[in-house]
């Protein structure tokens, strides 16, 4: 979930219960937009990104080594379940 200024500027909740399970501080203003999903196999759930940060984060809060090409689109692009970054 991305926030606008002042306050946590992404956090990972629990789908369940709305619950903080980890949460980014940038401190650069306004975040504009952010992207949830399943888009790297090699880690289990979804990883995230928001524009002020443009890190990727799998569902441990843990940077991931991939550059996110666009600030807020997925696709489901070659007929499996796994989304793609949209470019």
């Amino acid at each position: 979930m991305s926030h606008e200024w002042p306050g946590p500027d992404l956090t990972f909740r629990d789908a369940g219960t709305g619950e903080i399970i980890w949460r980014k501080e940038v401190n650069t203003g306004d975040v504009e937009r952010g992207v949830a999903g399943d888009i790297l196999a090699q880690y289990k759930g979804a990883e995230c990104w928001a524009t002020e940060d443009y890190k990727v984060y799998n569902c441990k809060g843990e940077p991931v080594q991939i550059d996110p090409k666009t600030k807020s689109f997925l696709i489901y692009w070659d007929g499996d379940l796994q989304r793609e970054n949209a470019k």
